[in-house]
């Protein structure tokens, strides 16, 4: 038998497996100190969305997000909570969309499983626009 590939792992997951509470990722408790309130004006992409949770904290916030995830389920989850939503592999290079474009991208929980993490950050500076912001998160356990 041939190994799944992390597309593959992700779309065959339970879905909803990683909804749950907000507060109950502990990183997610210190968000709010460095994304405040923000009046529906600021474009934000965030990058592996999984199935909302971030993209739904941002909106409730008053950021304009658009979502990205290369699972055709976390897909469909994006589309059904309403949110614009693109199904690429991040590292799938250059991404579909103009220069820049957002004023903030989330990349959270995903950089350390990419091959080529330096070339998404690269297009990530080019979505951005000037004065922009990168949040990025990689998963770390100790």
């Amino acid at each position: 038998m041939i190994a799944p590939t992390t597309k593959d792992h992700y779309d065959q997951r339970p879905r909803n497996e990683f909804r749950g509470s907000f507060e109950d990722y502990e990183r997610n408790r210190v968000l709010p100190e460095f994304f405040p309130e923000v009046d529906g004006t600021v474009e934000v992409l965030d990058v592996g969305a999984g199935e909302g949770l971030i993209a739904c904290w941002l909106r409730s916030r008053g950021y304009r997000v658009t979502a990205m995830d290369f699972s055709e389920q976390a897909a469909r989850s994006l589309e059904e909570l309403d949110f614009p939503t693109i199904r690429r592999d991040v590292q799938d290079l250059p991404w579909p969309m103009e220069k820049e474009c957002f004023d903030l991208v989330f990349w959270g929980d995903n950089v350390e499983h990419l091959f080529y993490p330096m070339a998404v950050a690269r297009e990530i500076h080019r979505v951005l626009r000037p004065g922009g912001a990168l949040a990025v998160e990689p998963h770390t356990f100790l």
